[in-house]
């Protein structure tokens, strides 16, 4: 059973805890504020990954407004609209987000509101240094067997800085020098084993 952590709370990190969780992993979801908590976001949700959510029972039970159309409106009063092929649903991030997060506490993953400072990576390890969101967080240093990343720019950029992309502990067909394609590689490579 492998230690697995996620930087970032939104919804890949939350989706991500879950899968890894009931796939038998010990899961630690580091995310800086305490759910629930509102999100600059669209709220809309393809289609696409509907037939997924509902699967693994990541949506909420509640009625979802369908989503058809798109219609763009600019300040000077033109408006443009288009039929969304597959159409979509819209879900408050405040209630999807807070679900998912009950969903995984309730699963084992293991939550710490704390802020990541910094994750480096030395002798096969990666070490997450995270730091007080408030007055009353403990701050520390995480010493982690894998560490996953999942969440904002500023995350992923940290965990960047972290991957040995360079010095060879990667294998040559898992590198990239593309970030997201680096970390959406380094998750393949760290569930092969």
């Amino acid at each position: 059973m492998s230690n697995i952590s996620i930087i970032g709370g939104g919804l890949a990190g939350l989706v991500s805890a879950l899968l890894l969780k009931r796939a038998g992993h010990n899961v630690l979801l580091i995310e800086r504020k305490t759910y629930p908590f509102h999100r600059v976001c669209g709220e809309y949700i393809s289609n696409e990954v509907r037939p997924f959510m509902e699967r693994h029972g990541f949506l909420p039970d509640m009625p979802l407004p369908q989503i058809k159309e798109f219609l763009l409106s600019g300040t000077g009063g033109k408006m443009s609209q288009t039929k969304l092929d597959l159409g979509g649903f819209g879900v408050s991030r405040f209630t999807l987000d807070n679900h998912l997060y009950e969903l995984a506490k309730a699963e084992g993953v293991k939550v710490a509101h704390e802020k990541v400072l910094d994750c480096t990576f030395a002798s096969g390890h990666f070490k997450v240094k995270t730091g007080p969101t408030n007055t009353h967080s403990r701050c520390g240093d995480r010493r982690l067997r894998q560490a996953l990343q999942s969440g904002s720019s500023t995350e992923a950029t940290l965990l960047h800085k972290a991957l040995p992309l360079h010095r060879g502990e990667i294998p040559r067909a898992h590198r990239s020098s593309h970030r997201s394609n680096c970390l959406a590689q380094f998750f393949r490579w760290i569930l092969r084993y």
